[in-house]
């Protein structure tokens, strides 16, 4: 069951940046299209490709993170996740930052009668 805080995953382009990440980064498995059916709803999604059969991508309160089984940890693997994590943090912010409600001042409405 997703957290209740967890990040909602609902639009197909962030949803898309979200999997390009894990690709470019991780070497994703070949799941795309089943990811993208289920972004809404996850709370851990199996990414696999370099992570191996452990990798994962965590839908939390505190947002998106890849991770993988502790025995899998290599440096490269631990790398690939600094990555991929450092990038999917930017992604989230920039979307949070793009849906949040923008506040209009007053002072910034002229009205249109003379």
């Amino acid at each position: 069951m997703p957290d209740a805080n967890a990040v909602a995953i609902t639009l197909p382009a962030f949803c898309a940046a979200v999997w390009t990440i894990l690709d470019a980064t991780c070497h994703a498995g070949p799941d795309r299209y089943g990811f993208a059916a289920t972004a809404g709803a996850f709370s851990e999604w199996r990414v696999q490709g370099a992570l191996g059969f452990g990798g994962k991508i965590r839908n939390e309160a505190r947002g998106l993170h890849v991770t993988c089984y502790r025995e899998d940890e290599t440096p490269i693997r631990l790398a690939m996740i600094a990555e991929a994590n450092r990038l999917l943090a930017a992604l989230l912010a920039a979307h949070r930052a793009a849906a949040r409600p923008r506040r209009v001042s007053p002072n910034s409405q002229r009205s249109s009668r003379h």
